[in-house]
């Protein structure tokens, strides 16, 4: 599998019959999070269980669960004297592979969304896939990502991670209850999503963990994740918070006027922010850090294996090499033999792509198939996608290309989403799961299913005012902090906030975005015994004002009821604001003092380096 290192058999346990899917004691690649496109390695992963079941018997009375379980990864930098070209080679040809069927799959989507739709096409297998969906469960509880860091500023290491308690989605009822929905029954669809405790640590001036085995890592990420019966002391840059998600769909053809398409409401209890001074060096070195990898990564083999301190011009002929590839690359392209190469690259490739694209399964035959591979593997990705565009105006005009295409569309409309649905599942494409339903199985799927008619859409004018999709955010509490450190008395700002509240209404033709604020304030924790803490606050207000809103904005994109193509409104009660020379001052230097101070290192570094050179001239 593509994440999933030795998936053993004995540990999948696949039931075709039932419906079920089993994978337990996972462990993941080194180069499972590859996809990011960072710097970065997984040292130890593991995946407690998954569980996925699609009840194809019971498809009318029993909900599809997939479950994720006991999900931890230990991350770490990945080493920049690592000088093994074939695998830096191996990392890069997989991205950029990732990102052309990412190019692919737009492209395709594309080509879809400006074909003509079939109104007869669905039948069975729309039915049951839909009644799959609206019903389909999610659960993933437990999960632990750790980043450990003594790389990018060895004399400043630390731990970062994300923990997740739980997440789980459910299909219920108009009352948020869990429940099975039958088409039968209704087409509006209730979704509730319940976030449990998610949280961002980052602890400074903490060193990478010493694991002995894969046990000793589980339980150690295991019993470091924040539950209300487990809470835990980390320096939290975002303190655990609760979420609920209420989703309505509407998917009557003919749809309520009164109910929109989408609804999405998303409810927290409490958002609490905190960064300190060391925290936000730290951030800032591993940016850096991460920002002088992508630079040099390719030039990794040139790196020299000792130490700076011990030779300083071995780095600077290092420096040298890679600026002379840059500007050598950079130069030969203006060369006639390279434009000469370069067309005679371009017309094989489009010849391949297209010859790729008319064939019926869209695959080439040996020989032509390993010189397409060669071709993508030596080309850079923006020049493949400039020779794809290119042939697909050629195959634009082809009526082959049109007739084969055809014919794929028409079966893939024939052919169930199933089928293919194994190859999303992590680790499944090391093993045989090809699905295979019985005649058996699939005639029970059509008896349990032959009573799911759609109803006929009926094309009528949608009324300007239909509101097709809403959106609410409501936040209870928030509150931002600035810290010298991660003691509580080393507070230095607060900034909280209450009663937040945004809402955005997508119509056909306009769009309405509102956001209400009850009250909000900024502390001054710097100044010592002050005698103005609050340095921003509200008026006092008159007390037959009805108003719960200090602050209400209004935004309106092609009003209703206004020929206008903009509205915008502003409401905002009295302020009292307090200038403090002294905590402006500690704030501003809150975030220019670390960037002054890397640069201050650079520059030291290179004195360092230039005092080295003219003591071996002299």
């Amino acid at each position: 599998g593509k994440y999933i290192d030795g998936l053993q058999k004995e540990n999948l346990n696949v039931s075709i019959g039932e419906g079920d899917l089993v994978l337990e004691n996972l462990k993941l690649k080194s180069e499972a999070l590859d996809d990011l496109e960072l710097p970065i390695q997984v040292c130890g992963g593991t995946l407690g269980a998954l569980r996925l079941r699609i009840p194809w018997k019971k498809l009318k009375s029993e909900p599809a669960v997939i479950s994720l379980e006991n999900l931890f990864i230990l991350v770490s930098p990945r080493s920049t004297s690592d000088s093994n070209v074939e695998a830096q080679r191996n990392r890069e040809l997989k991205i950029k592979k990732r990102n052309l069927q990412l190019a692919e799959l737009m492209n395709t989507k594309s080509s879809d969304a400006d074909a003509p739709k079939d109104d007869n096409s669905g039948g069975y297998f729309s039915s049951y896939t839909s009644l799959i969906v609206n019903n389909l469960q999610i659960y993933i509880d437990r999960v632990h990502i750790r980043y450990e860091d003594a790389t990018s500023n060895p004399k400043n290491p630390f731990v970062m991670g994300i923990t997740l308690e739980q997440i789980h989605a459910e299909t219920t009822n108009e009352n948020w209850e869990s429940s099975f929905l039958s088409s039968n029954i209704s087409q509006i669809v209730h979704k509730l999503v319940s976030l449990k405790n998610l949280a961002v640590y980052w602890n400074s001036g903490s060193y990478p963990s010493s694991f002995t085995s894969n046990e000793q890592m589980k339980e150690k990420m295991s019993t470091s994740i924040h539950t209300n019966e487990n809470p835990q002391e980390h320096d939290y840059v975002l303190h655990p918070i609760n979420a609920t998600l209420k989703v309505v769909m509407n998917r009557d053809p003919v749809p309520d006027m009164e109910i929109p398409k989408m609804t999405l409401n998303f409810v927290f209890d409490e958002i609490a922010l905190s960064l300190s001074a060391t925290q936000y060096r730290d951030l800032l070195d591993t940016i850096e850090y991460f920002q002088r990898c992508n630079k040099f990564g390719k030039y990794n083999h040139h790196r020299p294996s000792i130490p700076l301190s011990q030779d300083p011009m071995a780095y600077w002929r290092f420096i040298l090499k890679c600026k002379q590839e840059e500007v050598s690359k950079r130069r030969n392209r203006w060369k006639w033999s390279e434009m000469k190469k370069m067309k005679e690259l371009r017309l094989e490739y489009i010849e391949l792509y297209c010859k790729k694209k008319k064939s019926k399964k869209n695959t080439l035959q040996s020989p032509d198939l390993e010189k397409f591979e060669e071709l993508e593997t030596d080309l850079e990705y923006e020049t493949i996608l400039l020779f794809r565009s290119l042939a697909d105006k050629y195959l634009e005009k082809d009526k082959a290309y049109a007739n084969v295409k055809k014919q794929e569309l028409a079966d893939q409309s024939k052919q169930s989403w199933f089928g293919s649905m194994w190859n999303y599942i992590p680790g499944a494409g090391s093993v045989d799961l090809s699905l295979q339903l019985t005649d058996e199985i699939m005639k029970e799927i059509h008896q349990e299913m032959h009573d799911q008619e759609d109803k006929p859409f009926q094309v009528h004018d949608i009324p300007k005012d239909y509101v097709k999709m809403r959106f609410n955010f409501e936040l209870t509490t928030g509150s931002i902090e600035l810290r010298d450190n991660n003691s509580d008395d080393s507070r230095i700002a607060r900034a909280s906030f209450n009663g937040y509240h945004i809402s955005l209404e997508k119509r056909q033709d306009s769009m309405s975005f509102c956001g209400d604020l009850v009250s909000m304030e900024v502390m001054d924790y710097y100044t010592k015994n002050t005698k103005f803490p609050h340095l921003i606050s509200q008026s006092a207000t008159e007390e037959d004002d009805d108003d719960p809103y200090f602050f209400t904005m209004m935004v309106d994109v092609n009003p209703l009821d206004s020929i206008a193509d903009y509205r915008l409104l502003l409401s905002m009660k009295p302020l009292n604001i307090i200038l403090s020379k002294s905590f402006l001052n500690r704030v501003v230097n809150f975030f220019s003092k670390p960037i002054t101070q890397m640069r201050r290192r650079k520059m030291e570094e290179l004195n360092v380096k230039a005092y080295t050179r003219l003591k071996e001239i002299r």
